[in-house]
């Protein structure tokens, strides 16, 4: 089992292009991916976004998060 610390490092760790993939399967899926792991805040913040995950409780992933997804539209 990883920390938070260490999953952070190793996302941040990823190229760009990998960090855009695996944001797009998130996104696409993250009705599944939060049945089976459920509370994850990435997950919250993509299906009820910052009514569900506070500003306040945005971490460097949900804020990559926001930037991709600001390029997507």
């Amino acid at each position: 089992m990883f920390s938070l610390n260490e999953l952070t490092s190793k996302f941040n760790a990823l190229s760009e292009e990998r960090k855009n993939e695996v944001f797009a399967e998130a996104t696409a899926n993250a009705s599944l991916y939060n049945k089976l792991i459920p509370n994850v805040p990435l997950l919250l913040y993509i299906l009820e976004g910052e009514s569900r995950v506070p500003v306040s409780q945005h971490g460097p992933i949900i804020e990559s998060y926001k930037a991709w997804r600001d390029k997507q539209k």
